[in-house]
């Protein structure tokens, strides 16, 4: 029984790390793509209006549109890991029945769907923020860090160079 609880708990901290790689490797990546921007951005300002920008402008599409899509696919990566380290700490339960059963409120699928006091009070302070999700909010940044390069574009091609 000892050797079988090592090996689970083993593996359940093994996926809890591979699930916080993936979401700093996604930190890291938004980070690269911010100082991307910025830096594109003051070559923006700092050049007049010429066909430096175009290259501002593409190079904005091209990593907000490989920023959306990398941030989905770390999410992806992070729920996959979450969801096996739930699996295996249910079956660390199944072999502990005397942990509290308010525990087993937290494992599996019915962490969607979970009602204790602690959660309560959170959902009915922020109704709002319950409903969004952070990775869509990660995704969004990264497709309007493209919009702007989209945007750069158009002006570029509307009002061209002088």
């Amino acid at each position: 029984m000892d050797e079988r609880v090592n090996i689970l708990l083993q593996l359940y901290s093994e996926e809890r790390l591979q699930a916080r790689q993936s979401e700093d490797q996604r930190a890291t990546l938004t980070n690269i793509i911010i100082v991307a921007l910025a830096a594109g951005l003051a070559i923006v300002a700092d050049q007049q209006f010429d066909m430096a920008w175009l290259a501002v402008a593409i190079s904005l599409i091209l990593l907000g549109s490989f920023g959306a899509i990398a941030t989905r696919k770390y999410f992806e990566r992070w729920l996959r890991h979450w969801n096996r380290a739930y699996a295996y700490r249910e079956q660390l339960f199944s072999l502990f029945p005397s942990i509290p059963t308010e525990l087993a409120l937290f494992t599996g699928r019915s962490v969607y769907g979970r009602n204790d006091r602690y959660e309560s009070e959170l959902d009915a302070r922020f109704k709002f923020m319950k409903a969004v999700k952070l990775h869509i909010l990660w995704v969004s940044f990264h497709i309007i860090v493209a919009l702007v390069g989209i945007g750069l574009l158009l002006v570029l091609v509307f009002l061209g160079p002088p």
